[in-house]
């Protein structure tokens, strides 16, 4: 393996916002060409298939906690099914 890689570099300003927008649909994976899997904690940790459908029940990973002076407390989630509202309430499961 070569020491040194060709890699992808944006920079952008506020002019080149659109031009940002192009690459990240043109380099990064579409959600739907990746299948997503969970494990079914309550059916000895069976492997289930997780899809994009906003129909069914919300399984998402809080990933990073920040403490907004402005906002309060915010948490960035990645929802991998179901949709989110604002002002919805999530408990949070620890397994």
């Amino acid at each position: 393996m070569p020491f040194f890689q060709k890699k992808n570099i944006l920079i952008s300003s506020n002019k080149g916002v659109q031009e940002v927008l192009d690459a990240v649909n043109d380099y990064l994976p579409s959600p739907l060409d990746k299948e997503n899997k969970g494990v079914d904690t309550a059916n000895d940790d069976d492997e289930v298939s997780l899809s994009n459908d906003s129909s069914k029940p919300l399984i998402g990973y809080g990933f990073k906690i920040q403490d907004h002076p402005q906002a309060g407390v915010l948490t960035y989630m990645r929802i991998y099914q179901g949709i989110i509202y604002v002002k919805y309430l999530i408990f949070l499961l620890l397994i």
